[in-house]
């Protein structure tokens, strides 16, 4: 059974919801969308653009690289602060 019958047939006896949906969906709202080019374009000011970029990159680039760096730094001062206790420690004579 095609949708237009199935559609016609609704009238007189009961249809299965979901061929409904489908046949309302790809003869009618399907072809009408498909129809129109539709898009979707920003307008940016001068040099708009390219300031979105740069703040688009420092946020999702360079302020992660950044607080990674800054974190991998204070655990090599913690990492040289233990070897340095830990060397006094064992070589107490060796620094007199």
């Amino acid at each position: 059974m095609d949708c237009k019958q199935l559609l016609e047939a609704e009238a007189v006896e009961a249809v299965d919801e979901d061929a409904k949906i489908n046949c309302i969906l790809t003869e009618e709202i399907i072809p009408k969308w498909l129809t129109k080019l539709q898009s979707c374009k920003e307008d940016f000011p001068p040099y708009g653009r390219l300031v979105y970029s740069s703040i688009t990159m420092f946020i999702q680039y360079l302020l992660p690289t950044i607080t990674i760096a800054i974190a991998y730094y204070q655990i090599y001062g913690q990492l040289k602060v233990g070897y340095k206790w830990k060397t006094v420690l064992c070589f107490p004579y060796q620094f007199d």
